[in-house]
């Protein structure tokens, strides 16, 4: 068995298209802070789904993690409504031998004097 580093995004560690694993990277992290919240508040779907304006069935999706059934505009919505402040960082990409660099000077040991 083989151990890689992770990009931090497991859609993209997973074989996704760059553009594809970034939105589901983005609508997972969403859906989990929401899951949170219900889990939390021992919010039954009902109630969860009257809080967020939204019908039982969606929330029964959200907490089977049915990614596909949402979009990143609902899901900011429903974050924002449990008080969340979304934030979107837009920098360069990583490159593979940055990613190596960096992760490489992070376990080097020095040697002894």
């Amino acid at each position: 068995m083989r151990m890689k580093r992770s990009s931090g995004n497991i859609f993209a560690d997973t074989g996704f298209a760059t553009q594809q694993a970034a939105n589901l990277h983005v609508r997972g992290m969403l859906m989990m802070e929401i899951e949170r919240f219900v889990k939390q508040h021992n919010m039954k779907q009902t109630k969860a789904a009257k809080y967020f304006g939204v019908n039982q069935p969606e929330i029964s999706n959200l907490l089977k993690g049915h990614i596909d059934k949402f979009s990143i505009d609902k899901l900011v919505n429903m974050a924002s409504r449990i008080g969340k402040e979304i934030n979107i960082s837009i920098k360069p990409r990583q490159t593979q031998s940055a990613a190596k660099t960096r992760s490489t000077s992070l376990v080097y040991v020095a040697p002894r004097r």
